[in-house]
């Protein structure tokens, strides 16, 4: 593109205006949607003992969870914005039954003692890390669940659990968006599948082997479908089998179907009541880098495009 400006005495100065979105950080290329995660975090009352998140990485990659689960859902242009971790002290919320379970999804969880549990975040859905739940085979009786069960080996083996209310747009809508999910061993990176799938779940997506049998009515928000057992998918309730040899996506694939129906109620879930749903739009960003490069040759001043573009998916990905 090419743009004249005509200064004051008849001068006529041309720029040729090269637009770029450089696809990188946390907005991954093509991505049309953001989901706000709000990760919390369950430690005894005194503050100590807290439940594993996942893999930590280096000072440049932080959380690895993070950019696992922006590659999975990337599949749906659905950027994943891992909010600041809330950590929640209360022991008796660290190991829940089922009825305790229920009560942190609908937000009536009480204990004798420790903190109170942590209201809805603004326009995000929550998932909460414990050390047991009924995902893990705990009942609330000694000799249950993982606490009372660990691994034999667990700086070279790890496993994950995950539970999450379903939402589905006129079918299931009684959802604070709220997940659970427990962590133990080494947790490795391949696990962030079990975190994807449960937003699978919060975003209106079935177990495979459900809408296989027949759950879906073929609408929008609730597809039907038919999927081999042979073929992965990110929904299948005990996960496919991760292979170190495919990527994310190829471990865990979305068809076309899912993207629409997560794209629906994700736009729809709106826990907090404000009318606004929890998977939001992403603004266009070349609007904002082609008003950039306007004023930066107005004005006469040279632009840094690296660093500009930078400042603006920044912005982008916090607005």
């Amino acid at each position: 593109m090419i743009i004249e400006f005509a200064s004051g005495d008849g001068t006529v100065t041309r720029y040729l205006l090269v637009l770029l979105w450089m696809c990188s950080g946390s907005v991954p290329c093509f991505a049309t949607f953001v989901l706000k995660v709000q990760p919390v975090q369950v430690c005894d009352d005194a503050g100590s003992n807290c439940t594993n998140l996942g893999p930590a990485g280096g000072a440049d990659t932080g959380y690895l969870y993070a950019s696992q689960l922006d590659t999975i859902w990337s599949q749906a242009q659905i950027d994943i914005d891992l909010l600041p971790t809330v950590q929640w002290n209360n022991t008796a919320a660290q190991r829940l039954t089922f009825t305790e379970q229920n009560g942190v999804f609908d937000g009536t969880f009480t204990s004798a003692s420790g903190a109170a549990m942590p209201g809805l975040p603004t326009d995000a859905v929550q998932v909460f890390f414990v050390k047991d739940f009924s995902g893990t085979g705990y009942n609330g009786t000694i000799g249950t669940g993982w606490v009372d069960n660990p691994l034999t080996d667990p700086a070279h083996s790890a496993r994950n659990s995950g539970l999450a209310e379903l939402f589905i747009d006129g079918r299931i809508t009684l959802s604070n968006g709220r997940a659970i999910m427990a962590n133990e061993g080494f947790i490795s990176d391949s696990l962030s599948g079990t975190f994807a799938h449960e937003i699978g779940h919060l975003l209106g997506l079935r177990h495979v082997e459900d809408v296989n049998a027949g759950a879906g009515n073929g609408s929008t928000q609730d597809p039907s479908f038919t999927l081999a057992a042979s073929s992965p998918n990110l929904m299948w309730s005990g996960g496919p089998n991760y292979s170190g040899a495919l990527t994310l996506t190829q471990n865990y694939p979305v068809n076309s179907l899912q993207v629409a129906a997560a794209r629906h109620n994700g736009m729809l879930l709106d826990p907090d009541m404000n009318g606004l749903g929890v998977l939001q739009a992403v603004p266009e960003p070349s609007s904002f880098v082609l008003l950039g490069l306007i004023a930066a040759a107005v004005s006469g001043k040279l632009l840094n495009l690296t660093g500009w573009l930078a400042a603006m998916r920044t912005r982008v990905s916090a607005g």
